[in-house]
């Protein structure tokens, strides 16, 4: 789409057809995103971190680091991961103990 369509008027049902595109294109996000965080916790728990580590899972997982950092900072903050898991718990300890952000 350039700038001299931009400010055309869309059919309501071309509305809808990018609604439902945009839609199925952030629920996959969304189920990735979900998985991705799953595969870490998993890979967190099977190993204790150490500087440097992010760099490595960023990698094994296909994201940025920047994507790890959220995500552990998502999984800390996550209610149903944090008490009532207490591996997870000591997990996030030992990251704190040792500088992982």
């Amino acid at each position: 789409m350039n700038r001299a369509t931009w400010s055309k008027p869309t059919s309501p049902e071309e509305a809808y057809r990018r609604a439902g595109g945009r839609a199925k294109y952030n629920a996959k996000r969304f189920d990735a995103a979900f998985e991705r965080r799953q595969q870490l916790l998993v890979m967190l728990r099977h190993k204790a971190p150490r500087r440097g580590d992010l760099v490595h899972l960023a990698r094994s997982l296909g994201v940025s680091k920047a994507t790890i950092c959220r995500d552990v900072a998502l999984l800390r903050m996550s209610k149903s991961l944090g008490p009532a898991d207490p591996t997870f718990a000591d997990l996030m300890r030992e990251m704190k103990r040792i500088g992982f952000h």
